[in-house]
């Protein structure tokens, strides 16, 4: 977990990327979703899951942030131009979605319940 390396990244036309990072904030656990180019930002979203993923402690007791990684992360960079959720987390799998393009993280514990991913391996 390095707040200046994506833990995923797909690469889009333009030298832009999409990524999520994960940084410890405060005691907790954070995910940022962004689009972005080299230079700027162009739109991120901040996330809290509810138990950390690394360590399955309580992270939060807002449940909003993990039911919005469960339904999807959108991005917007202007009325026109919308990445419908593009960033999904099923069970302890976070996955990033593009068009037919996709990767994901597998975490070692279940950002919604806090418990061991049984096939997680170091």
């Amino acid at each position: 977990m390095y707040e200046d390396k994506p833990l995923l990244q797909m690469c889009l036309p333009n030298q832009t990327y999409l990524r999520v990072y994960a940084y410890p904030y405060q005691d907790e656990v954070r995910l940022t979703i962004s689009l972005e180019n080299e230079e700027f930002v162009l739109a991120s979203e901040n996330v809290r899951p509810l138990f950390c993923p690394f360590t399955g402690k309580r992270n939060c007791r807002d449940e909003s942030d993990t039911k919005r990684l469960l339904e999807g992360i959108s991005l917007k960079i202007s009325k026109s131009k919308v990445f419908p959720a593009c960033c999904i987390l099923k069970g302890p799998v976070l996955s990033l979605h593009l068009g037919s393009s996709s990767t994901s993280w597998t975490f070692a514990f279940d950002p919604l319940t806090g418990l061991a991913d049984t096939s997680y391996r170091l």
